[in-house]
C-alpha cells in the first residue's frame, strides 16, 4: 500500500511540472488552499472568462482552491464551494485566499 504523503507528493509534483490535460477537481492536488468570497454573488463559472455559470459563491461560504490558470483576463481560480458543494471557475481578484494555488495541469 503506497502511503498518502507519497501520492500527494507525485501528484503535486505534477502539478509543478504542468503535466498536460485538462484540469477537473478530481485531477489537482488534494493539498487544496483554503479561503473565501470577497463578496456576495460571485459567478462559479464551467471555464474561466466566458464559461456558463455553474452557481455562486458569497462571503461566509468558504471556499477550498484547487488550482489556478493565467488568462488574457488575469489568474483565474479552480475551486470548490464549501458550502454548496459547486466547483468551478472564478475570477482570482474575486477570492481572498491564504496563497496562491499551483498551476493547473
Amino acid at each position: 500500500m503506497i502511503k498518502k504523503s507519497i501520492v500527494t507528493a507525485i501528484v503535486g509534483a505534477a502539478l509543478v511540472v504542468g503535466l498536460p490535460g485538462a484540469a477537473t477537481a478530481e485531477s489537482v492536488s488534494p493539498a487544496a488552499i483554503g479561503g473565501d468570497y470577497n463578496g456576495t454573488s460571485i459567478n462559479i463559472r464551467l471555464t474561466p472568462i466566458n464559461g456558463a455559470i455553474a452557481g455562486q459563491g458569497n462571503r461566509g461560504d468558504g471556499v477550498t482552491a484547487l488550482c489556478s490558470t493565467w488568462t488574457s483576463n488575469g489568474y483565474w481560480i479552480l475551486h470548490s464551494n464549501n458550502r454548496t458543494k459547486i466547483t468551478g471557475w472564478t475570477a482570482g481578484g474575486l477570492l481572498r485566499l491564504q496563497y496562491m494555488p499551483t498551476a493547473c495541469p
